[in-house]
């Protein structure tokens, strides 16, 4: 998979790390369907549309689209068929059309309204997993407890993507001591004033800059610093570095992104029954801002989709 990326990475330097990586990884997805192991990757084994296609059309249209794009971007890196590249250029702009007709109509589809909770849903189970928080967050199972209430409560008022997976956490004094690395997401917390900043360095949509905001909730910052004090003395109880790290694994290792959405499924699964990722996480939090009822009545009596009421008439 390294090769993939270095390969990419050389082709798109503007390209988020993130993404390159989920490029690679989805190339190995569609091999491997395939009936190809990552080494026997080349990009003569996605050939043939139709055939690659096959292997996809049950997923969701937006999964196929970004296999096709991984695809697409790989075949233009290695600097493939120019008729094959174009197959797969036109094949994914007919699955945007696609699921822009089905987000216009600004409607759950049928996996998503088996999943779908209010936020009032989201805050009663928020208050019992407080009221379930051990005082003592000395071991690492105390310590997941609360990792798994902060990374809830803080997508609940900044519900970004996966971005907090490759989050590292450091005081003020010490992220000034630092130099600022430009693919890293950060969480900087000043204990004194009860300060906590977030800087998304890394993000999917990103141009150029970074993206920087505050939590606002000053007993949700208290929380995040004890949380923090906690994991620096855990780390060192067991003999190691801290890396700085906001989200890691039983084994001091990073979590990474495709970690980060089964940690997030397995909390909302083991609480309420309900498979809920990051993406579900901005659907519902978006959702929660717009009364759907006025605006399907208004839609219908201007005569249009409830998507071309927000998307034509509606200004902010």
């Amino acid at each position: 998979m390294d090769k993939i990326f270095n390969l990419i990475r050389h082709y798109n330097k503007s390209g988020a790390d993130s993404s390159i990586k989920t490029y690679a990884s989805n190339i190995v997805l569609v091999a491997n369907s395939l009936g190809f192991k990552p080494e026997e990757i080349t990009p003569s084994i996605f050939k043939n549309l139709n055939d690659v296609y096959k292997k996809l059309e049950n997923q969701k249209l937006n999964t196929i689209k970004n296999k096709l794009v991984a695809i697409y971007m790989y075949l233009l890196a290695s600097g493939y068929d120019k008729n094959v590249i174009e197959q797969y250029n036109d094949k994914i702009y007919i699955l945007l059309s696609k699921i822009r007709n089905q987000q216009s109509k600004m409607e759950w589809n049928d996996k998503e309204k088996d999943n779908v909770v209010s936020m009032d849903d989201i805050m009663i189970m928020l208050a019992r997993m407080r009221d379930e928080l051990p005082k003592d967050l000395s071991t690492f199972k105390s310590i997941d407890k609360m990792m798994k209430y902060l990374t809830v409560k803080i997508y609940t008022s900044a519900p970004m993507r996966n971005d907090i997976a490759d989050m590292k956490i450091y005081t003020d004094s010490e992220f000034n001591n630092i130099k600022e690395d430009k693919e890293i997401n950060y969480m900087v917390v000043n204990p004194k004033n009860m300060h906590c900043k977030i800087i998304l360095n890394n993000f999917k949509t990103k141009k150029e800059g970074s993206i920087k905001f505050d939590i606002e909730d000053k007993d949700l910052v208290q929380m995040i610093i004890n949380y923090y004090s906690a994991c620096k003395e855990y780390y060192k109880n067991n003999e190691r570095d801290f890396e700085h790290n906001f989200l890691f694994r039983k084994d001091f290792s990073k979590m990474n992104r495709n970690e980060l959405t089964k940690f997030l499924i397995g909390i909302f699964d083991s609480q309420i029954g309900k498979r809920i990722s990051t993406t579900m996480l901005r659907k519902i939090t978006t959702s929660s801002l717009i009364d759907t009822e006025k605006f399907k009545k208004l839609a219908y009596i201007q005569g249009h989709s409830l998507g071309t009421a927000i998307a034509s008439y509606a200004k902010f």
